[in-house]
């Protein structure tokens, strides 16, 4: 029985003893990819996607790519209608002031303020499209004003010196008819004989080009009164003697 004690002390105390007293060895899980070094995983592998707050940057290979229409032809441009080409928005809002201009002057008083502000006769364009008559005035009464870029202040001075014109007034009106019908007649007799007096030619401006006559055959742009009141394009045909 001694002997039997004794060699339970000799074991406990060689274990009492031992590193691995309080610090027992650690025991390892069987892994299964332990020791497999040409691991692959497998196709059907999918990745937990985490969403985050903050917008996510895709991939110029992932975005999708949008086919632009093709441009058309100058030549296939210009035979459709206005409303199926595809324009810029400057042209697309010139053309829509065109079309709120056309509806204006399909207007009755609208024709005829077209006609009076651009269109000038044979006879009346080198008459009307000349000097004014404030430019004529200036000329005769300030010949020592050279310039005509002159302040808001001088020019009211100017005219506050001239005296206020006739203007508006039935008086005024048929004075102008009048001198405008005498103007015209001179010039008929001017594209009829060449050789006039100088009297004559007294009234009418000075640097004026007199116009050719017109011939048979010449185009022109005339404005008929009846049946339709309009402008049309034609021909001559025919002159009176």
């Amino acid at each position: 029985m001694s002997s039997d004690v004794q060699n339970y002390s000799g074991d406990e105390g060689a274990e009492y003893n031992s590193p691995y007293r309080k610090n027992p060895p650690r025991v390892r899980k069987k892994n299964r990819l332990y020791g497999d070094e040409y691991y692959e995983p497998p196709t059907n592998y999918k990745p937990r996607i985490l969403h985050s707050p903050r917008p996510s940057i895709q991939s110029e290979e992932m975005t999708p790519k949008v086919r632009k229409p093709a441009k058309l032809h100058k030549s296939l441009i210009g035979h459709m209608p206005w409303r199926t080409q595809m324009h810029h928005p400057e042209r697309r809002m010139a053309q829509t002031n065109a079309v709120r201009l056309r509806n204006v002057l399909k207007l009755p008083k609208a024709h005829k303020w077209v006609f009076y502000e651009w269109f000038y006769s044979n006879l009346d364009r080198p008459l009307l499209l000349g000097e004014n008559d404030f430019r004529i005035c200036l000329r005769e009464s300030f010949p020592n004003v050279k310039t005509r870029r002159l302040s808001r202040a001088h020019w009211s001075l100017l005219r506050r010196l001239m005296g206020k014109p006739r203007r508006c007034s039935t008086a005024f009106f048929d004075e102008e008819r009048r001198s405008l019908n005498e103007k015209r007649e001179k010039i008929r007799t001017l594209q009829a004989t060449r050789s006039v007096q100088l009297e004559f030619l007294r009234d009418l401006p000075d640097d004026m080009h007199v116009p050719m006559p017109l011939i048979i055959g010449t185009k022109i742009t005339a404005r008929v009164r009846y049946p339709t009141d309009g402008l049309y394009t034609g021909k001559v045909d025919a002159i009176d003697a």
